[in-house]
């Protein structure tokens, strides 16, 4: 045993020794079993492989150490030493690459081992380098054979001896029959060529034998009648004596390019003759092809502009717009634009420019050519005509004048002016005809309608008042002018207006009519006041007899009797005629505001049953006095008057219906009064008057209450009494002030609050203080003059009574005359102001041109208005009211006489 495992040991030893000695080799080499799997390698080999150690190789099969299917050339190897009598057999592997190194190409050759046990050895011989090279000179000689091919060469050699040797190609690209016979001497092959050509051919080769020449181009007339542009590079070799051996060469068809450079030079030529600017751009936005158009409009020479870039024809501020239409033309391929050029010379210059794109695939349409055709002109007419446009839009929208056109035909609208605003428009467009009518008044629909579908079936022109109801509820007038060219139902033509608005003119026209309308009515009420106050007068006169008569049979009878009863009874009758005769006077404005205090309530109690009567038969007057007495300083003619102006208004405002209307008299302090609504503020006052006219009419709008105060305004169709412009004067006058409330569908309140004074005196008559029982003194003349004789006659009974002689005269230029004869003899003179002829206030001053400081008193049915400058500033003129009493005359002539 001991021997064994010696024997066993040494034999371990000298396998570890063979095995080490093996591994150490320079040569790779791989020991394999009949299945593949490696038995031993050397260093070399696991150097080759990618390993770390030989050992790491040992029991490893071909398929882990060959990737890729490469074990598998390997293994075919083996099969086939098994089958056949070969004693190798080779194959071509790559090794895999490993931690950063690249995989090399391996020779493996493959012999069984000299043991004879069924072992392989296979050899790795490292051939990268050589394979690689091979590979690259395949592929050049693969690139070289395909640019031949591409390029559509063909190959010759002529040797000395006449023999040809060229490429399949050769002899078509020619246009040689197969069965042509060729020239075997060189310069023969002039022969074939363009009669054109062979000149300068035979020139070319003439260089060409003595030294290198350039390619040639010529053209080659084949056997089948064809002529070829043909482009030929040769090399010419010499033996070593100098003699010609062989010429080779290449040649190649270039009947192509030269058809093409004939094109380019014909569109060269055209591009050049062009009056569009032309130019070819790049990728990069340089410039490659101009023509002379541009250039010239660039004022540059065509090698400046050549190479430059866009950028330098461009302005700045275009360059966001010249960035958007590159977008675009890069999307569609195609675009229209215009452009800016700028310049040399810095001045622009506008092109419409089609421009496109262009590359060697669709893919790759990075190039582009423009053609800009020069609209300067047209768009400084443009220009022109644009700013004209403006200027016009502007004129029309200042003036408020608005107009459309419609073209029918292309469905296409334009608005100018203020059209929009015109027709209060959201967005601009034509209104047409069934959106106008929706937006008329409803009174006035039937009748646009009809004018309207009129209009629109006849090619006509019409003028049309249209009016429009707004956004706001209000109305606006508009006046169209149209035109209709073609019929509209057939949609075709051109339909065009003019609109303006005539809201204004109308309701000036409106405004004028009603003037008209309210001066016939002054007129008329002049008219009925001057005829009111010449009634007046005329009663004043009639009244002035009888009460004068009355008043002496007054005086000539007991009171106590029958007969003065019934004489004081006729005395009251022609008292309250005398009242109504002051009415009259003040109707026809022969009157001024006599200031005195009025006590209102009594006022009202002697009015109620004319206020009752103003009312008619369906409204019912509600009057409530709280206050009495309720005393105010001022005219009571003219309060009587505003009072029956309330009253009739409200009458009015109720209308045909049944309705209430309320007069309450009332006194309010100062601190109840509201001053929301009141018309102006009121004068300092302990205590107010309040009279309130309430009426449950339909109420009034606020625009009418803005203007209810307007002179000449009225709501009313037909003018009746004082306007209320004229009360508010009246109510200014006489310190007080207007509260207007009024609420829609319930009703209207006027309130006027009127100072109140505490204490009431009462007036002289007249203007006359009282003269009690004064007598003027007696024994003096007075002249009369009256125009009526049964005036004269009282006035002069009067005189007589107050003690004086009386000279009565019907006329002033009897009295004058009268005065003339006995100027010392007259005391004083009674004069009517009112006479045919001469007038008072002319025989007074015939009167005192005779006598200067004559004592006149006046005397008249009307005011003392017609006299007033004598009066006011005359100590020797008086003024006394007709009818008068006795008592009246004679304290008139009594404070006349004593200022004389």
């Amino acid at each position: 045993m001991a021997q064994l495992r010696a024997e066993l040991a040494r034999a371990q030893a000298e396998n570890q020794a063979w095995r080490s000695a093996h591994g150490a080799s320079l040569i790779a080499q791989i020991t394999l079993d009949s299945q593949g799997r490696i038995q031993v390698a050397t260093e070399r080999a696991a150097e080759l492989l990618r390993r770390d150690s030989a050992e790491s190789l040992s029991g490893k099969s071909l398929s882990e150490v060959f990737a890729d299917g490469q074990c598998a050339q390997i293994m075919e190897c083996m099969a086939q030493l098994d089958d056949s009598s070969l004693r190798e057999r080779r194959c071509m592997v790559r090794a895999p690459g490993r931690r950063g190194r690249p995989a090399v190409w391996l020779r493996a050759t493959l012999t069984r081992a000299a043991r004879g046990d069924g072992d392989f050895v296979l050899v790795l011989t490292d051939v990268t380098d050589i394979e690689l090279s091979r590979r690259e000179l395949a592929a050049d000689v693969d690139l070289f054979g395909a640019l031949l091919q591409v390029a559509g060469v063909e190959f010759f050699e002529w040797q000395r001896d006449g023999s040809l040797r060229s490429s399949p190609g050769f002899r078509s690209l020619l246009g040689l029959a197969s069965n042509a016979t060729l020239p075997e001497e060189l310069p023969n092959w002039v022969t074939r060529l363009h009669a054109d050509d062979r000149s300068r051919a035979r020139r070319h080769f003439a260089r060409a034998l003595t030294g290198p020449a350039d390619p040639i181009e010529f053209r080659v007339i084949g056997d089948d009648g064809r002529t070829r542009w043909v482009r030929v590079a040769a090399i010419v070799r010499r033996d070593e004596a100098g003699q010609l051996a062989s010429v080779s060469g290449v040649l190649r068809e270039v009947s192509a390019e030269h058809e093409f450079r004939s094109h380019l030079l014909r569109l060269q030529s055209l591009v050049d003759t062009a009056r569009a600017a032309i130019l070819m751009v790049d990728g990069q936005g340089r410039i490659a092809l101009a023509n002379q158009a541009f250039c010239a409009a660039a004022g540059l020479s065509l090698d400046s502009v050549l190479g430059s870039t866009m950028e330098q024809y461009c302005f700045p501020e275009d360059s966001e717009q010249r960035r958007e239409s590159v977008r675009s033309l890069l999307a569609t391929g195609a675009a229209s634009f215009a452009w800016r050029m700028r310049c040399h010379s810095g001045a622009e210059r506008w092109y419409q420019v089609d421009a496109s794109t262009f590359g060697e695939d669709d893919g790759d349409r990075s190039q582009f050519v423009f053609v800009g055709t020069d609209i300067e002109a047209a768009r400084r007419e443009r220009v022109t005509m644009i700013e004209r446009e403006r200027w016009l839009d502007r004129v029309l929208r200042d003036a408020g004048i608005g107009a459309f056109r419609l073209d029918r035909s292309r469905n296409e609208a334009e608005l100018v002016g203020a059209y929009t605003e015109l027709m209060e428009l959201r967005e601009p467009h034509v209104v047409m005809p069934d959106e106008l009518l929706a937006r008329v008044l409803k009174d006035h629909r039937n009748r646009v309608s009809g004018e309207l579908s009129r209009f629109l079936s006849s090619e006509a022109r019409t003028s049309l008042d249209l009016p429009l109801t707004l956004a706001d509820g209000r109305v606006r007038w508009l006046r169209a002018f149209l035109r209709n060219e073609g019929v509209y139902a057939q949609h075709k033509g051109v339909l065009s207006s003019v609109v303006f608005d005539i809201t204004e003119d109308r309701q000036r026209a409106e405004e004028s009519e009603e003037l008209q309308r309210q001066i016939y009515q002054a007129q008329k009420t002049e008219s009925l006041g001057v005829m009111a106050g010449g009634i007046a007068h005329d009663l004043n006169n009639m009244l002035m007899a009888a009460i004068g008569q009355l008043n002496m049979a007054v005086s000539t009878v007991s009171a106590d009797s029958m007969l003065g009863r019934h004489l004081s009874t006729v005395e009251s009758v022609l008292g309250r005629m005398e009242g109504l005769t002051e009415r009259m006077l003040a109707y026809a404005g022969k009157t001024v505001a006599q200031m005195h205090p009025v006590d209102v309530a009594q006022l009202l109690d002697s009015i109620e049953p004319l206020l009752r009567a103003s009312c008619g038969h369906h409204v019912r007057l509600r009057m409530v006095v709280n206050a009495r007495p309720a005393t105010v300083l001022g005219d009571g003619t003219q309060i009587e008057q505003v009072l029956l102006n309330f009253v009739q208004n409200a009458v009015d405002a109720i209308g045909e219906r049944n309705g209430q209307v309320q007069l309450r008299l009332s006194v309010v302090a100062e601190a109840e009064i509201q001053t929301t609504a009141m018309q102006w503020p009121l004068p300092l006052s302990e205590r107010y008057l309040e009279l309130l006219v309430r009426d449950d009419g339909p109420g009034i709008h606020e625009d009418v209450q803005r203007r209810l105060f307007e002179p000449f305004y009225t709501t009313k169709t037909t003018g009746r009494g004082l306007g209320l412009s004229v009360v508010q004067g009246i109510i200014k006058a006489h310190g007080g002030s207007i509260k207007i409330l009024s609420e829609i569908g319930i009703g209207t309140e006027f309130r006027v609050y009127l100072p109140l004074i505490e204490t009431a005196v009462e007036p002289p008559l007249l203007t006359l203080p009282d003269m009690g029982t004064q007598q003027p003194r007696t024994g003096g003349a007075v002249l009369a003059v009256d125009d009526d004789e049964d005036v004269l006659a009282i006035t002069t009974v009067m005189l007589e009574q107050c003690g004086l002689e009386v000279a009565a005269f019907l006329s002033g230029d009897e009295a004058i005359a009268e005065l003339a004869t006995r100027p010392d003899h007259y005391c004083s003179a009674v004069v009517d102001l009112t006479m045919p002829v001469k007038d008072g206030v002319e025989v007074a001053h015939a009167l005192r041109q005779l006598v200067p400081d004559l004592p006149i008193l006046f005397v008249s049915g009307y005011s003392k208005e017609q006299a007033a400058e004598l009066v006011s500033t005359d100590d020797h003129t008086q003024f006394l009211r007709k009818p008068f009493r006795i008592d009246r005359l004679s304290a008139a002539l009594a404070q006349l006489l004593r200022r004389s």
